[in-house]
């Protein structure tokens, strides 16, 4: 995207919501290889080394019971 939006609430509970610090806060989930990339001043994730549709990059958030949350993104897929 040329010029991506901010998240909402300042990111809210997710860590590292704009990737300025490379891949701290996110894991690789299944058996994917996760790097950090950057093209055009849009920085994102690439999943690699994926096998299985559950093989991706994740976060553990914890929710307080009683609050409301929103989640918002956007997913791209590069078919080879």
């Amino acid at each position: 995207m040329a010029h991506p939006q901010k998240p909402q609430y300042n990111g809210g509970i997710i860590k590292n919501p704009e990737l300025n610090d490379g891949l701290q806060g996110w894991t690789a989930f299944g058996n994917a290889r996760i790097e950090h990339r950057e093209s055009l001043g849009n920085k994102y994730v690439v999943a690699n080394n994926r096998n299985q549709p559950h093989d991706s990059v994740s976060q553990k958030i914890y929710l307080q019971n009683g609050l409301h949350y929103s989640l918002s993104g956007k997913l791209f897929t590069q078919i080879p």
